[in-house]
Parts: structure tokens; sequence; C-alpha cells
């Protein structure tokens, strides 16, 4: 069946607000979340916390006039292959760069994008990787900011399996299909690529291929997923789960070596706050959401897209299949 590829503004992520920097605590309700003002209401217990903490460090006089007079141009160096969080074709490059963006700018500074991936400029000292997740063994040698977003998917499996997903960890030893972004999430999560037998590819191919018994599972935002699955027609053969599977935030990082790194991250965090404050933040996602849905509207999917699920076969239990170590 020739399958259709789907833009990259096509490729679906749901993302709400660390509230609290405890993993798994105050997430912002997934039942609510569509309502953005959420987003305006909520995000600022993280940011501002970590603003009042630098503010204490904060580099004073001469230090921070000459710091900020030479730091006019930061480079945004952008992390590739990490669809939907970050898009090249997208005018900000992605919703969550475009925030990142805009508060550089807030902050006086002249944002450059990079589509180069993680200290491709090494050299360069007022430099900015984005979007990445907390890394322990990074710490003495990079700052990490608040936590921007905090990144959820719904699981969507076939009726006729018996697999159980509540969390993370029950996605090991499975053969998991999505975007690349959650998919490079997962297997961060997980510690290891090896623990996860992942398949790149949109929402279309992801679902034939779970109809098709080729993936256990399909990862997306559950209001598009759910939209997929009612345009294609399919909703009798796939069960989502309840709650919504945590895969950990996405940070700015800067290199503590460079003499700027400690007051553009102040500035980074306290700009974000005050985004949040007017409720930019929550607009900026909002936008985003009504642009992806009216895209959907407009290139409504043929149902042709996805042929019949061929006869189940006998459902592998949990135990069944050692993982395959596939790679990224």
């Amino acid at each position: 069946m020739g399958r259709r590829i789907l833009t990259a503004g096509f490729v679906i992520v749901w993302i709400t607000i660390w509230v609290d920097g405890t993993l798994g605590a105050g997430l912002v309700d997934i039942d609510q979340a569509h309502e953005f003002g959420v987003y305006a209401t909520r995000i600022s217990q993280v940011l501002d916390r970590r603003v009042a903490t630098e503010a204490q460090d904060e580099p004073v006089g001469i230090e921070l006039a000459q710091a900020r007079s030479k730091a006019g141009e930061v480079k945004l160096l952008i992390r590739t292959n990490f669809l939907p969080f970050v898009d090249p074709n997208h005018p900000e490059g992605g919703v969550l760069v475009g925030m990142i963006r805009k508060a550089f700018e807030y902050a006086g500074y002249e944002p450059v994008l990079e589509f180069s991936g993680w200290e491709a400029d090494g050299t360069h000292f007022r430099r900015v990787n984005v979007l990445y997740p907390y890394d322990r063994s990074k710490e003495a040698e990079y700052l990490f900011s608040a936590p921007i977003v905090n990144i959820v998917a719904h699981a969507y499996r076939h009726r006729d399996s018996n697999l159980s997903v509540g969390n993370v960890a029950d996605l090991a030893g499975r053969r998991v299909c999505a975007s690349q972004g959650f998919l490079a999430q997962t297997i961060f999560a997980l510690g290891s690529s090896t623990e996860i037998d992942p398949v790149e590819g949109d929402l279309v191919s992801c679902f034939q291929g779970l109809l098709d018994g080729e993936h256990d599972i399909v990862l997306a935002e559950r209001g598009i997923g759910e939209l997929y699955v009612n345009e294609l027609a399919i909703e009798s053969w796939l069960a989502a789960s309840q709650d919504a599977i945590d895969l950990g935030s996405l940070y700015a990082v800067m290199p503590r070596f460079s003499p700027y790194s400690t007051v553009m991250m102040h500035d980074l965090n306290k700009a974000l706050t005050k985004m949040r404050q007017s409720g930019e933040l929550g607009e900026l996602l909002n936008a985003d959401k009504r642009r992806r849905s009216a895209f959907v509207d407009d290139n409504p999917i043929p149902r042709s897209e996805v042929t019949s699920p061929r006869e189940a076969e006998s459902p592998e239990t949990d135990g069944s299949r050692a993982p395959k170590g596939a790679t990224m």
C-alpha cells in the first residue's frame, strides 16, 4: 500500500509544563490541558524559584555590564532529527524553539538559529544548546535552564493485545513507532537505545504497522491521535492508554566555561517568567495548536490511507519476547 509521509507540521506532540521540580509531580491536568490558560497560571513556580535563586548569584557591577555589552548575538544550536519538538521548516524552528528565541529577544539579545546539533560550534562563547533533557553526567560542564516543557504521550495498541502501558518502563522490549522526538525522549528516559525496538514514522504509517502487527505501540498526542484514528475509521481496532506517559523535560543548555553563560541563563529564565506572567507562553502554544488543527481540517486524511487490519494473531505476552536491541 502506498503510504503518505506527512509534512513536519503534521506530526504532533503534546506538551505540558513543569510546575514542580520533582519528576512526575505537579503536571498540568491532561484533561484540562486544551485550555491553554492553564499554562499562563501554572508555569511560574519552577521558573520563579530558579530566577529567585539566580538573582542571589547574579554578576554585579563591571562584570555584569561587560558581559551584557558583549553578548549581543547568541547562537542557538538546535538539535536535528527531533520532530515534532524542533522543525527546521517552521518559521520559528518549531514552537518550543520560538519560545526560547523570543525570550532572548526580550532580554536584549540577537538569537541566531543554527540547526546543527549539540555543541556544533564549540568555540562560540555565546551559544545555547536547544532542546535537551537533563543529563547529570554533563552538569559539571554545562548549565541547565529551568525545565521549559515536559513531554507526555499516549500509547496506542491493538485491541487484541494484552499489553499494559502505564509508564515509560512498560515500553521496554517493545516495538515502538513514533516521531523522532518521541523516540529520542523514550530512549533517554529508559536509559538505553537497546531497551526498545524503535521505528520512526508518521501517524498514518505507524497506525498501519500497528494494525499489521509490525509494531506493539504507537506514541502520539491523545487529541490528535484520536483525530487520526477517527479519520481513518480504525477506532474499533485500537485501544489507547488512559493515562499520559511521562517522557521527561526539555531544557536549554549552556557551557559553564563561557564568561557569558551565567548572565545569559539568568536573562533567559527571567524572560521566560515574564512571558508566562503575561500569558504569552500560553498563547504561543495555543496558536501552534490552532495551526496544527487547521492543517488537519484543511487536509482530511483519506480512509484509504490505511488498509483493513489483518487477522489478529495471538498477542504476545509481556514476557514472551526479549528486546531486539535496535540502536538509534
